[in-house]
């Protein structure tokens, strides 16, 4: 009889506690989630709205602050236009400009 107690309180136990195979998704993870695609969204509504920029391709990915700016613009001047906007941006606190400048048409 000595061995049921404690089988009986282990027993007990795993009836209590659930068990799941996968975990959900920490709420953290999918405010983040949300936030970056929210800056991605800011960041793009800034460029699309100088006309200056049309010419230009840019791909925005945000995680955090952190901004990283690919594709090609239509100029250095551009370029450069580009990232200052998009540091201006609210929410912003890093921009990575990884944008070259389009060759020069002949």
């Amino acid at each position: 009889m000595k061995y049921l107690v404690p089988a009986a309180a282990f027993a007990a136990i795993l009836a209590v506690v659930p068990v799941s195979a996968t975990p959900a998704p920490a709420p953290a993870a999918q405010n983040n989630a949300t936030s970056n695609d929210a800056l991605v969204a800011k960041v793009k509504e800034q460029i699309a709205s100088d006309t200056e920029f049309k010419d230009s391709q840019i791909d925005v990915n945000a995680v955090g602050g952190d901004v990283t700016l690919t594709g090609v613009a239509s100029s250095a001047a551009v370029r450069m236009k580009i990232f200052d906007k998009t540091k201006a941006t609210e929410g912003v606190t890093k921009v990575v400009n990884k944008v070259t400048v389009a060759k020069a048409k002949k």
